[in-house]
């Protein structure tokens, strides 16, 4: 799961000290297995964790605008001195450096332009006004062919490219976080009693792992679909519908597992619930592509998958850190509609909790510096200003 940092709520009652003891050594032991079990496929998990970057709006949103705050701090570093002066009369050198630079910042606007893409067919799909007011922002700004046109003006000047890939960065972040509810309110029902299996949490990231493979599968069927034989098209896409029904058949065997646990079915109500429905959806995509289809349809299907097993929620920043049932979570402050499969991205992948994004200033730095409490205060009042509402 992805973890944002919300805006906070009203204090709740502390929950009453447990003091049977037994309880206690009980429910320590309970903790230290599980802890034992993960330690066990941790390896594998971190490495899967580490690759998810690719996978939900979120995650590919947040990790583009890394990538482009990254552009802006090698353009700082390398040409900090040279502000104003055209990239002709450098060094042979440094000229390459533009070049290398320039050529993320294309790669960039290809995959941002890949982003708008999926995205706009998934709303196709599940007319969600969240989706809708990123999109029509991202039109509105025309995202993919500004970022495209910091190419050229790389080799014009180096200091306004710098302000804009920030611009970008914050902007590319915004609209990430704009993608996830409040979800604030309770949902009785909604979150499991126990905790799940390492390894059952290991079969899901791996089918994950190969949901996320078989969308870019997709996409390059689809980019080679007109120069390709009809009968070579429709072979391809018929393996790709099979690997789809035997994605589906490990998310039933995952189910089955829960179902056959002790009072699984009670425990893992939740998990079960969803991973019925991941089926579901797995079933109609295979069915797209069988037609034979790789288009939009078949990716917005696909997307939806990835999207229901690795899903975002916000914290409360004044609960707890450490307590509740997902790792990493905030005990009693944290919202419970998330089930517990948000044990998937909790606490492994480093970019998967950015609560407190801290965005380097790489130009402007120059000048007389405020004393330390001056700038402490600026930095509150901007903060708030930023944030709205009298927090």
């Amino acid at each position: 799961v992805t973890t944002l940092a919300g805006a906070g709520g009203g204090k709740k009652d502390d929950a009453p000290p447990k003091t049977a003891s037994e309880d206690v050594e009980e429910a320590i032991r309970q903790q230290e297995d599980l802890l034992a079990e993960f330690e066990k496929v941790s390896d594998e998990l971190n490495r899967i964790l580490a690759n998810l970057e690719g996978s939900t709006f979120l995650k590919r949103l947040k990790a583009a605008s890394r990538k482009e705050l990254q552009v802006a701090g090698d353009l700082s570093e390398h040409f900090s001195g040279k502000f104003g002066l055209p990239v002709q009369i450098l060094p042979a050198g440094e000229r390459t450096q533009y070049d290398e630079l320039a050529a993320s910042q294309r790669e960039l606007s290809q995959t941002v332009g890949t982003i708008r893409d999926d995205m706009a067919a998934y709303f196709d799909r599940r007319r969600e006004a969240k989706f809708q007011r990123v999109l029509d922002e991202m039109k509105r700004e025309q995202i993919v062919d500004r970022l495209a046109a910091l190419s050229p003006e790389m080799y014009q000047t180096t200091g306004l490219p710098i302000a804009e890939c920030e611009y970008w960065a914050d902007t590319l972040d915004r609209w990430a976080e704009d993608l996830v509810d409040a979800g604030a309110g309770k949902c009785p029902g909604c979150k499991s009693r126990g905790s799940l299996p390492p390894s059952v949490v290991l079969e899901v990231m791996k089918i994950l792992e190969a949901e996320i493979q078989l969308r870019d599968e997709t996409r390059v069927a689809e980019q080679s679909r007109p120069e390709a034989e009809a009968a070579d098209y429709e072979q391809q896409a018929g393996k790709l519908a099979d690997t789809q029904a035997e994605l589906k058949q490990r998310v039933d065997d995952v189910g089955k597992r829960l179902s056959e646990l002790p009072d699984g079915a009670q425990d893992f109500g939740p998990e079960i619930a969803l991973l019925m429905k991941v089926g579901q959806v797995m079933n109609e995509a295979a069915g797209i592509l069988r037609r034979p289809d790789t288009g939009p349809q078949a990716i917005a299907a696909e997307t939806e998958i990835i999207e229901l097993l690795l899903q975002a929620k916000r914290c409360n920043p004044n609960g707890g850190g450490g307590g509740g049932s997902s790792p990493g979570g905030g005990g009693a402050e944290d919202p419970p509609e998330q089930p517990a499969l948000a044990l998937l991205g909790s606490g492994t992948n480093e970019n998967a909790r950015p609560d407190d994004r801290q965005v380097q200033q790489t130009m402007g730095e120059t000048g007389r510096t405020l004393p330390e409490e001056f700038r402490e205060g600026l930095d509150e009042y901007f903060n708030r200003l930023e944030g709205g509402g009298d927090r």
